[in-house]
């Protein structure tokens, strides 16, 4: 680990059957879908070599074997070419020919989206996993990290693999036949297959190894190059401000040129392989040639079974080429999967994140004291200790605390003092060491996590919105009418703003991050989202602090009539925001340092900041 940043995980040695198995299962419907797609795959390759055999049919006709002679499938094949003018059969070798072609298509569209699904579900489970962990993920990942996941990594999964995977069943689907036709026309020409396969098999397994470290060094050092360039466009306007550009340019070509190094050396791996393969598989059609050539001078085959075992040769030559660069390939692309896998398994967040409960104060569960009256609630931190994580420091010391329900309570202090991070508590972010929070009696760390959060609407002070309509962000469940919209948008002084915008009204764009709107905009579309929750309990981390002050005392004025009987907590910046509160906390190095009403907390606060005593 560097810093607080963990370093991307890299896997060691083969990947097992059980691996493989693993993306098959994921696949639905595989039971009876795989034996339909198995048998298309077979099928396809029939009609492939079904041509070659027929054409060689198709020269000879009956002119060195009599038509009562041979096989019995030959027979009737051959008759029919002896009887048939030119034009029928190359008529029917045409139609043999566009049967093929369609059925060939078929097969593949199925097999490949068959296989592509599979990438779509896994992908479907990440997100939904992502959308579980705790919170310290991201602070530990870096977005170019997550993103090169989605984007490289998913892209394989979807796209590259399964025409792997599709390659490898046809080239050995493809292999038998030719083994089969082969026995069924010349046994004698068999003896060739093994010598090839045994080099072929060499040189896969000199291969496959090294191809497969190489692609997942690929993977890691590919990362922080997005990680650079992500973090570089979304503060293109601070590094210029700060005359840095020159130190990130230098920074992505550093990392560029890392990865060039593990790139380039795939590709001449890769070169390493081809250069081996071709000579491998002229040398074995140079073999099936001379034996063809003596067959043919000793009155053992006829010129069109000959000219079809030459031609089962060239194409053997080209499969098994395809299927050992297609075996060594698909190892280095599963390392994609892996990455993804790696994603779907990752930690979810529990009913309690670290600490012990028998080291809380015990708070029995009671119909009466299990649900917080909607009105408002009564908070409690007893003795509560917290940290961000195992291994790090506790951030939040001895927290005892009592905010009353339907109170409006102020939080102040400096900068690292944990005002945020007793909200962060309140939303079970941290990773608690000691003590125990209740909220009207009922312990905050043994309700299930979404029950506990929805006690809770906030208003962050940076705001976040999404792309999609105004709408969309206001009410993401879509479980408040046009009109309660509305009311939330006049109450934060939005209304008129998007009633000017014609047609669009609730359907108004926002674009990602909301680009299109000021920052004071967002941050009133955040308060009105707070407004429609309706939750118990309200938590504002300086919610004015993009408006100006004649929107700040609207704002205020608007905060004591519509969170009316709720319990309100407001981090705050400004003296004037906790002015009117009922109580006024202040906080220093994580613990609660004093509490008491505004007028005898505020001037005692600023007295003892100027002195300093307030920071120890």
């Amino acid at each position: 680990m560097t810093g607080f940043v963990a370093r991307e995980s890299k896997a060691t040695g083969r990947l097992g059957m059980s691996f493989y198995s693993r993306y098959l299962l994921s696949m639905r419907s595989i039971a009876w879908m795989g034996p339909v797609l198995l048998f298309l795959i077979v099928a396809e390759n029939f009609f492939a070599n079904g041509f070659r055999w027929l054409v060689s049919l198709w020269v000879e006709a009956c002119g060195n074997h009599a038509c009562t002679k041979g096989p019995w499938i030959e027979v009737p094949v051959r008759e029919f070419f002896a009887e048939v003018s030119p034009q029928r059969s190359l008529f029917a070798l045409l139609w043999f020919v566009l049967f093929a072609v369609v059925f060939r298509a078929f097969t593949w569209t199925v097999v490949t989206a068959f296989l592509a699904r599979g990438g779509r579900s896994l992908h479907d489970e990440v997100v939904h996993n992502l959308s579980h962990v705790p919170v310290t993920f991201y602070d530990e990942n870096p977005t170019g990290r997550i993103v090169r996941r989605f984007s490289g990594d998913y892209a394989n999964l979807l796209v590259e693999i399964p025409n792997y995977v599709n390659d490898i069943f046809g080239c050995i689907a493809e292999i038998v036949w030719i083994f089969l036709l082969v026995a069924f026309q010349a046994p004698l020409a068999c003896a060739s297959c093994l010598p090839c396969a045994l080099v072929y098999l060499r040189i896969q397994s000199d291969f496959r190894p090294a191809s497969r470290e190489v692609q997942r060094l690929a993977k890691i050092l590919e990362t922080p190059i997005w990680a650079v360039f992500t973090e570089s466009v979304a503060g293109q306007q601070t590094i210029r401000a700060y005359g840095r550009s020159d130190e990130f340019q230098k920074r992505l070509q550093y990392l560029q040129n890392r990865y060039a190094y593990a790139f380039l050396t795939q590709n001449r791996m890769t070169r390493w392989l081809n250069v081996r393969l071709k000579m491998t598989s002229e040398m074995f059609g140079l073999i099936v040639t001379l034996f063809v050539i003596w067959s043919l001078a000793t009155g053992r085959l006829g010129a069109g079974v000959a000219g079809f075992l030459m031609s089962l040769s060239i194409g053997l030559d080209g499969t098994m080429q395809w299927l050992t660069r297609s075996f060594s390939m698909i190892d280095s692309t599963m390392v994609s999967l892996e990455r993804i896998l790696e994603y779907r398994n990752l930690p979810r967040e529990g009913l309690r994140q670290g600490g012990s409960l028998q080291q809380s104060t015990h708070l029995p569960e009671s119909p009466e004291t299990a649900q917080p009256a909607i009105s408002g609630a009564e908070i409690r931190f007893h003795d509560l200790s917290a940290r961000y994580r195992e291994g790090l420091p506790v951030v939040l010391n001895n927290v005892q605390l009592t905010i009353p329900a339907r109170s409006r309570v102020g939080i102040i202090g400096r900068t690292g003092a944990g005002k945020s991070t007793l909200f962060q508590a309140l939303y079970r972010m941290l990773e608690v060491e000691s003590g125990n929070i209740s909220v009207n009696g009922s312990s905050l760390l043994l309700k299930e996590l979404s029950e506990a959060r929805s006690l809770f609407s906030i208003v962050p002070q940076e705001p976040h919105l999404f792309a999609g309509t105004l709408r969309h962000n206001l009410d993401r469940l879509g479980k408040h009418s046009e009109k309660r919209l509305w009311e939330a948008l006049e109450a934060v002084r939005l209304a008129e703003h998007f009633r000017a915008q014609g047609e669009a009204g609730l359907d108004f764009e926002i674009i990602e991050r909301g680009g299109n709107l000021s920052v004071g905009q967002r941050q009133l579309i955040c308060f009105a989202r707070a407004l429609l929750m309706d939750a118990p309990i309200v938590l504002m981390d300086e919610p004015t602090a993009s408006v100006d002050l004649e929107t700040d005392a609207a704002i205020q004025m608007a905060v004591k009539h519509l969170f009316q009987g709720k319990t309100v907590i407001v981090i705050a910046h400004r003296l004037e925001t906790v002015q009117d509160c009922d109580l006024v906390l202040v906080m220093s190095q994580g613990r609660l340092v004093a509490q008491g009403a505004p007028d005898s907390i505020l001037p005692a606060w600023m007295s003892g900041v100027e002195s300093g005593s307030m920071l120890a």
